[in-house]
């Protein structure tokens, strides 16, 4: 269990019941006193404490936003919402309009944070919920009364519907509601996707060259009607030739009659055979008529097929599959989708999710049914209306076939470029009515904000973690003084970003970041002088005693001979080669001598009796804040600044993103045992960290895939 989200959840909840009064209505505002709590050995909540304050200020100075939070009344659209607000509240009595403003505020006022692969929705969903209040509970107006969102533009309505899933069971830890909303945002995603590109699209097997598809059916089956009418074509052609000739050699016979009577009687056969040339020529032409139509007619269905699938259907971004995805940390992808069927109904509540083969094949049938008495209306060709009906009784018998289910398999397989599985046909990843994918943001934010163009971007690849820096600072450097301007007011202002395979929060307005940025000089030279040079010289100073080396070999597990005083380097030049080493070098370095620890105590005021052998840094760090349990300022950060002052602690590392996760932030260190500068996720005041191993080959230029900045925020904003 996440024990950051679920603080932030609890403290959320209980936050919002102080700030509601028994009818529902805002009060106690100005009267609200944070705190930062601490847990021993645990970690600083002063995201979760600054996150309340901002929205508490929010709600004093914006009536836009209070005067919405206070419309949420009852009914709701769904049942199902209900007793998640139930569960959420664990209230037992029947539901007021005061448990709906508590559950919504609670959302407002919990911090988001992602535990599935959908970091390409997390990002926009996190920078909505902290910048764009109003957005954000305009959004939950919409789900809660209509159970879906919607957006409008180009003169085109795109709707998805609420997320099936508020994630995986065992998340327990999670603000439902919260959650709620970012998964149907995640849905977003591929809303204006081409047909051609669903994964719906591929399981049909719509091309007449898919074997065993519904392409591959009406072509057949119009191909031999096809072939049966041009060989009838043909016997009329020559029908209609022949009367032709007949007609042209009495027209000759008639012009050299040397009779009256000749003539007469030749008259009376030219009539005839041009009747009969009149009506081989009729009968020729509905044969040619009929066989252009039976051409067009598979044009025709697969037209009408395409365009209602899109009506009756939907991919829809599921979290609930996360057991079935399995997505790793930092990328962003894979995500889960899963069908969608509408039964051609407007109302949300009438639609269903498929879960499994039945229901996906009784889906496709009902499909059919519903679409052939339109399709046959929109057919102009009177004789084809029958045709397609013939046409969709066998795809729907076909549907029911197992060689239909096992080749949209095989078709699922071919397209995601997979080999087939040896397993049950439910238990497959790519599966016809639930597949993963990645999700792409840019595509999201277009459709949630409207936006026709394309976004603004800066992108390239790099071949070291100070390239990217680099990159970084002078992209920042360059914008213009109405952007850069937003982020000097605001170090919380968030700008989005991607790496080859993550979306996340770049964060321009952190303090040390900032001045990267500001500073008029060389990048190169201030990444050297201010970042590189100060920690080297801190490391290079650290000088490990035999007996130091032993307690940290313990906490290690590890054992190897000793050569005396080493420096930070030998000593980790011996060490096998793992991210947690580094990560435990970082947190423990320097060791901390008893007299260093007495003189920290008294600084702090504290009388209890320091430790008395070496602790590691991290230690120290947890001993001092066992000592409070809730405090009006932020003693992590303090107890953080002061031990870095002390040289007690490295040089702060150089913070520049948000990664999304719980507790952890993208920053820029030295490695104490590399003496390299890396890129590695640490919690907000450089307590904690672990160098970020699994990006290695894109920032070594192995793979040149670009890491993108996106770069006009306006273009996000709602």
């Amino acid at each position: 269990m996440d024990l950051f989200t679920l603080h932030a959840k609890v403290r959320a909840i209980a936050l919002a019941n102080l700030l509601l009064d028994e009818e529902g209505d805002l009060q106690n505002l100005d009267r609200v006193k944070l705190e930062y709590i601490f847990i021993p050995q645990g970690y600083s909540d002063g995201d979760i404490t600054e996150h309340f304050q901002r929205v508490l200020t929010s709600l004093q100075t914006d009536p836009e936003l209070s005067m919405l939070l206070q419309s949420f009344t009852f009914p709701v659209f769904d049942p199902k919402i209900e007793e998640m607000i139930a569960t959420l509240l664990d209230a037992k009595e029947k539901l007021t309009r005061r448990h709906l403003i508590w559950a919504v505020l609670s959302a407002l006022l919990c911090p988001l944070r992602q535990r599935v692969g959908s970091c390409f929705a997390t990002a926009p969903a996190i920078l909505i919920h902290e910048e764009q209040p109003i957005q954000f509970l305009k959004d939950l107006r919409d789900l809660l009364a209509t159970g879906k969102l919607t957006r409008t533009f180009g003169g085109v309505e795109y709707s998805v519907p609420m997320s099936p899933s508020s994630g995986p069971e065992d998340f327990q830890s999670e603000h439902t509601l919260l959650k709620t909303w970012e998964y149907t945002l995640a849905s977003f995603v591929d809303v204006k996707t081409e047909f051609s590109k669903w994964n719906l699209y591929v399981s049909l097997g719509l091309h007449p060259d898919e074997k065993e598809g519904v392409g591959e059916l009406i072509y057949t089956q119009l191909e031999k009607q096809l072939n049966e009418a041009n060989e009838e074509l043909q016997k009329q052609q020559i029908e209609y030739e022949i009367a032709y000739d007949q007609v042209r050699a009495t027209e000759v016979l008639l012009r050299n009659a040397a009779t009256e009577a000749e003539g007469r009687r030749l008259r009376s056969e030219l009539q005839a055979r041009a009747y009969h040339f009149q009506s081989c020529e009729e009968i020729r032409n509905r044969w040619n008529e009929k066989a252009q139509n039976i051409a067009h007619l598979f044009s025709f269905l697969i037209e009408q097929i395409v365009e209602k699938f899109q009506e009756h259907f939907q991919e829809v971004y599921d979290a609930g599959m996360y057991e079935e995805v399995q997505p790793t940390p930092y990328d962003d992808a894979p995500a889960g989708f899963r069908l969608l069927y509408k039964h051609g109904r407007t109302h949300v509540g009438s639609w269903t999710f498929i879960y499994n083969s039945a229901e996906y094949l009784q889906a496709l049938k009902d499909f059919f049914l519903a679409i052939e008495h339109p399709v046959r209306e929109d057919c102009e060709w009177e004789e084809g209306k029958d045709e397609i009906s013939k046409l969709i009784t066998a795809i729907i018998h076909h549907i029911g076939t197992e060689e239909f289910l096992l080749s949209a398999f095989h078709r699922m397989a071919k397209a995601h470029r997979v080999p087939l599985q040896k397993v049950p046909l439910e238990q497959m990843e790519k599966k016809p009515w639930a597949y993963t994918s990645g999700g792409t943001m840019p595509t999201l934010l277009k459709t949630y904000f409207r936006r026709e163009g394309s976004l603004s971007e800066e992108a390239r690849w790099v071949d070291s973690p100070q390239d990217l820096l680099i990159f970084l600072l002078d992209t920042i450097k360059i914008l213009p003084p109405n952007i850069t301007d937003l982020y000097q007011k605001d170090p919380q202002k968030r700008m989005l970003m991607t790496s080859p395979t993550h979306a996340f929060s770049l964060l321009p307005g952190q303090e040390f970041f900032r001045k990267g940025w500001e500073d008029r000089g060389f990048t190169y030279t201030w990444v050297r002088d201010q970042i590189i040079q100060p920690c080297t010289n801190f490391y290079e100073a650290i000088r490990l005693e035999p007996h130091e080396q032993q307690l940290l070999l313990q906490k290690l597990n590890l054992s190897i001979n000793h050569y005396g005083t080493l420096s930070v380097a030998d000593f980790y030049s011996k060490l096998p080669s793992h991210p947690k080493i580094d990560a435990f070098l970082y947190e423990s370095l320097p060791l901390i001598t008893p007299p260093q620890a007495e003189a920290l105590f008294r600084d702090l005021g504290l009388k209890e009796i320091a430790p008395f052998k070496p602790i590691f840094r991290r230690e120290l760090h947890d001993l001092i804040l066992s000592h409070y349990t809730s405090s009006s300022k932020d003693l992590h950060l303090e107890v953080a600044r002061l031990m870095e002052k002390k040289k007690l602690a490295p040089p702060r590392p150089l913070l520049i993103a948000d990664t999304n996760w719980s507790k952890f932030y993208f920053s820029f260190l030295v490695n104490p045992g590399t003496g390299e500068l890396e890129f590695w996720r640490t919690d907000k005041i450089g307590l904690t960290g672990t160098p970020m191993r699994e990006w290695e080959h894109f920032l070594n230029g192995t793979v040149k895939e670009p890491w993108g900045i996106y770069l006009r925020p306006y273009e996000y904003t709602a």
